[in-house]
């Protein structure tokens, strides 16, 4: 007697309602007003969100320094964190937070290198953490590190994450001084992102052009000059970059 075994399949998950909707809507608008949907869009990735602090934050500022940067005609808010035994006078560390972030959520990383006799230095990019409202792009967030270095570099090493990430490889690029970059999760072509985003959007083709030409002008550069893969790095910057492979 023999027994047949069956394995059942299982069912991907369907896409949400919601987000049906969504593509729906601006595949429709997309078609009808290409120009203006693009446009929609590029404002809508540059849109920023800011959250709770947590208890580890709020704590961490407890013992910062506050700083000051002027910016693009805004003030920016920034901390420094200094070691209790400062007799090494080791160089700073930069800390580069990411979209909808801030200096504070390094926390765990500031306390290591505190205990390793660093000085840490972050700061708010505009529109983020205690930083006044202002138009953010990419391309701000590299012209932000390249000024902090002018006022409180050179560094020891450089940290991003997110697009802080891509902004320090960039910065290495443009001059930054440092001799090490470490990036966690930083996305190497805002032109991926965006074409992934207009995908997952549903934005009919001309659309997604729109899109994709003003990500250009709202950075002041052309996307290709923002493609992290195609840069040439300085031979004595050592790199670190650091992926999730999921």
């Amino acid at each position: 007697m023999t027994s047949k075994v069956t394995t059942a399949k299982k069912k991907k998950p369907g896409m949400p309602l919601t987000l049906r909707l969504t593509r729906l809507g601006f595949g429709v608008l997309g078609t009808i007003a290409p120009r203006t949907t693009g446009a929609i869009v590029e404002k809508m990735f540059r849109a920023t969100t800011r959250r709770p602090r947590p208890l580890d934050e709020q704590a961490i500022l407890l013992n910062a320094v506050p700083l000051t940067l002027e910016f693009e005609g805004q003030t920016l808010a920034g901390y420094e964190w200094r070691p209790v035994a400062n007799e090494l006078d080791l160089p700073p560390v930069l800390v580069m937070h990411g979209w909808d972030g801030r200096a504070s959520q390094w926390a765990p990383i500031v306390k290591t290198l505190l205990a390793a006799g660093h000085r840490v230095i972050g700061f708010d990019a505009p529109a983020h953490g205690d930083s006044p409202p202002h138009m953010v792009t990419v391309s701000t967030f590299a012209d932000l590190v390249l000024a902090i270095d002018r006022r409180f570099g050179p560094f020891h090493a450089a940290l991003g994450h997110s697009v802080g990430g891509a902004a320090v490889t960039l910065a290495v690029a443009r001059g930054l001084r440092t001799k090490r970059a470490i990036t966690l999760a930083a996305p190497a072509s805002l032109r991926r992102a965006s074409l992934r985003a207009a995908a997952m959007l549903g934005l009919p083709p001309r659309a997604t052009e729109v899109l994709l030409q003003a990500a250009a002008r709202s950075n002041g550069r052309s996307l290709d000059e923002l493609e992290s893969t195609g840069l040439s790095l300085p031979a004595e910057v050592a790199a670190l970059l650091l992926h999730d492979p999921r």
